[in-house]
Parts: structure tokens; sequence; C-alpha cells
């Protein structure tokens, strides 16, 4: 859940401030570029959602299965990304990193995983679907709110504010996502962290 929740902070991000930062570094006639980023960014998620997977993994030294994962899916976003290049253009090379990203990370994973560990792919699932639904609502909220106050497109507002809205959103998302036994573990991390940055201070 904490990898799914640092996962759209990443993405979130890159939709949030990618066409102020798009218009600000190219201008607004590249419009096409931020089209081509949000299926990115959203592939970008769904990697990084299972990298806890990757190390688990690892850690069973099943390098193996992560070899040949990686190796199909390197070979698919290359092949594919190719083809639709020449079908789509600058769109078609975003639109297929994030589709084929999607469902070799945020479906296929999950199936992987638990075929070799005894973690059920619906808990798996559950718990994936459920922090990605509230990001989606964070997120959206936080959208909507650049575009009511009209700086979506002015990166050096939009940056501060975004920074704001997520004071407020990522509390509000970690709250939503995790159980009290699991927020109270968190405290317990954050606590020790800053004892420890205390001390060495």
């Amino acid at each position: 859940k904490l990898s799914a929740i640092s996962a759209s902070v990443l993405a979130g991000s890159m939709i949030l401030l990618g066409r102020p930062f798009i218009h600000a570094w190219m201008g607004p006639s590249y419009d096409d570029a931020y089209l081509t980023l949000i299926p990115i960014a959203i592939g970008t998620y769904c990697a990084s959602i299972h990298a806890p997977s990757f190390q688990l993994l690892q850690a069973m030294a099943r390098h193996r299965y992560y070899s040949y994962f990686g190796l199909v899916e390197g070979i698919l976003i290359i092949g594919v990304g190719i083809w639709t290049t020449e079908a789509f253009g600058l769109i078609g090379i975003g639109y297929s990193i994030g589709g084929i990203l999607g469902v070799s990370r945020f479906l296929l994973m999950p199936v992987m995983v638990s075929k070799i560990t005894d973690i059920s792919w619906r808990k798996i699932y559950a718990a994936g679907s459920r922090v990605t639904l509230l990001t989606i609502l964070v997120h959206g909220l936080m959208w909507l709110s650049l575009v009511q106050i009209e700086i979506e497109n002015q990166l050096f507002i939009a940056m501060p504010t975004v920074a704001m809205l997520y004071v407020v959103g990522l509390p509000a998302l970690l709250y939503l996502s995790l159980t009290a036994m699991e927020r109270q573990l968190v405290a317990g991390i954050i606590r020790q962290f800053l004892r420890k940055e205390a001390s060495s201070s």
C-alpha cells in the first residue's frame, strides 16, 4: 500500500504538472506531448505499485522469474512501441508503454507472485485496486482545484499550489488507504525516524 501511495504521488505530480511544464518549456503548441505523458505516468504508477513484488522475488532467490518477466516486458515495449509510433506518431509510444506496463505490472504481476508465494492474488488485487481508486479520487479533486483557479497552465504558480494540495491530499490518501493497525505502524516508523534525526543533530 505504501508503495502504491508513493507511486501515486510520482504519477500524480507528472499529470498535474505535466501540462504547465510543457507549456513553460516548449510552448502551448506542444499540447500533444501532454497526451503522451498521461499514459506514461499511468504506466509508471502501475510499474511502481508492485516494486515490492520484484524485491520479494529477489529475496526468495527467484531471479529467473524476475529476469524472464523483465525480458518479455522489454521486448513487448520496444516492438509494440515501434509499431504504434509508425501508426499513430508520438502519442502511440505513450499509450503502448502505459498499456503494456498496466497489463504486465497491475494485472499479471499479482498472479505470478501468488503462484510463487502463499499470498492470495485476490488480496494483492484488492489492496492495489483500493489504493488506485482512492488515488483517482484524491488526484481528481486536486486537478479540479487547479482547473477551477485557472492556473493549470502556469508552472511556477501551479508547483507551490500542487505542493499545498498534497499537504491535504496525501494525509487523506494515507488515512483512507491504511487500516488502523497499519496507520499505527506507519506512525511508529515516523516517530522512530524523527527521534533518530533529533538525536543525530
